[in-house]
């Protein structure tokens, strides 16, 4: 929104206009959304799950990165046809991409590549033996990769912590992975 809205005081041609509104109007939804999420999700009250088809979730937000990103950071994504439906809660699920795409923009202040891919993957006995936390299955699987910066082997394991950032002070306020890992 807060990128957007000051697009209003240009002179925009009628469809350009319709655009950014539509933009504007859709971000203020997601993040009211988002608010009442994080407030349930602070209280530890589960989101609303549903079948979410993540290649939709994955296009809506190429396209928003497209229009609010900064021009050196090019955006690709990779949505085979077939991927499959995922059971979550899609604004939770909307809140990780968009936190992940925000931290790898952060990261490449000089631009750089941010790629999205979803996809299938089928976890079996012999891999869900080796990890405590995987059962064997079907999964939709997203991967978000980019030419950013990086994160310093110093702080990597402080990464999720609550209130932990790696940002100048004023800048971030530390809660956006510890959300991000609470929610997956």
């Amino acid at each position: 929104i807060v990128m957007r809205a000051p697009l209003l005081r240009m002179r925009l041609p009628p469809a350009r206009l319709e655009k950014t509104l539509a933009t504007i109007e859709s971000s203020a939804r997601r993040g009211t959304e988002l608010v009442r999420q994080l407030l349930m999700f602070g209280r530890g009250i589960e989101g609303r799950r549903q079948a979410v088809r993540l290649k939709e979730l994955v296009r809506e937000m190429v396209e928003i990165l497209g229009e609010t990103f900064p021009k050196n950071i090019a955006i690709t994504s990779d949505l085979p046809a077939d991927v499959w439906p995922l059971i979550g809660d899609a604004t939770q699920l909307h809140h990780v991409l968009l936190n992940l795409c925000v931290n790898a923009r952060d990261a490449m202040p000089y631009g750089g590549s941010l790629h999205l891919v979803a996809g299938n993957v089928r976890i079996d006995e012999n891999y869900a033996g080796m990890r405590a936390d995987a059962r064997p299955g079907p999964y939709a699987c997203l991967i978000v990769t980019d030419t950013g910066t990086g994160i310093a082997p110093d702080v990597i394991d402080k990464i999720f912590d609550p209130f932990f950032t790696t940002k100048a002070p004023g800048k971030g306020t530390g809660l956006g992975l510890s959300t991000l890992i609470g929610i997956v």
